[in-house]
């Protein structure tokens, strides 16, 4: 979901607060989606979905209203479309994976590996018959990588992907620069095939260091 720079900038009731909720995302006007947690399923009575824009305030009443959107949410709809309100241009994309899968994507620091310092970066996932979208999983910048200190787990924002239940694949991606030096980033990935159930594991290195990866699949629930 994208929105155009100026409907950034264009609120500001809170100029410290402005600070805060939009430095990590200044370099990009794609707005960086938390949930679902799960996958939407579109079935014979799907509904209608809600797309929601605030300016955060002070408190939860000062919040200030930028983009409100309701669409049907039908089996074959796909979106690529931009819609304008009062505040803002919305650039909102949504692509049908027909037949698919649950994979829960776990990151790991393997044991006696270590983030390398000053390295910044973002992981993502995609899926071979989209293969030109991908899925924000963990954006992090000033080597802040969020990991358990106890067993290694790297908490990422999102960790569900929808994937093609026949011959689909799964890719896992981790894009990584130096701080002061984005022009020379660097592309790692690794390729999984879906399963119906059970668990498929790889490794990433990032330098010298190595992460494990564990995608758990699974059936949607009818």
């Amino acid at each position: 979901m994208r929105m155009r720079r100026w409907a950034k900038e264009s609120w500001n009731p809170n100029k410290d607060k402005k600070d805060v909720y939009t430095h990590r995302t200044w370099k990009t006007d794609e707005l960086k989606l938390t949930g679902p947690t799960r996958a939407v399923v579109a079935d014979f009575d799907p509904g209608s979905f809600e797309v929601v824009l605030k300016v955060k305030g002070a408190t939860e009443s000062a919040d200030k209203g930028l983009s409100f959107l309701v669409l049907p949410l039908e089996e074959r709809y796909q979106y690529c479309r931009y819609y304008t309100s009062r505040h803002s241009t919305l650039e909102l994309t949504l692509r049908h994976v027909d037949r698919s899968v649950e994979a829960t994507i776990s990151l790991r620091i393997a044991a006696g590996s270590s983030w390398p310092r000053g390295i910044e970066g973002v992981f993502t996932a995609s899926i071979a018959s989209i293969d030109d979208a991908e899925v924000s999983l963990l954006s992090f910048e000033d080597d802040r990588l969020p990991v358990n200190a106890d067993d290694g787990i790297i908490k990422l924002t999102r960790r569900v992907v929808s994937v093609e239940r026949e011959h689909g694949e799964l890719k896992v991606s981790a894009t990584t620069w130096c701080a002061n030096d984005e022009q020379y980033a660097m592309t790692n990935d690794i390729v999984f095939t879906s399963r119906f159930v059970g668990r498929s594991c790889g490794v990433l290195n990032i330098g010298t260091c190595k992460i494990q990866i564990t995608v758990a699949w699974s059936l949607f629930d009818s």
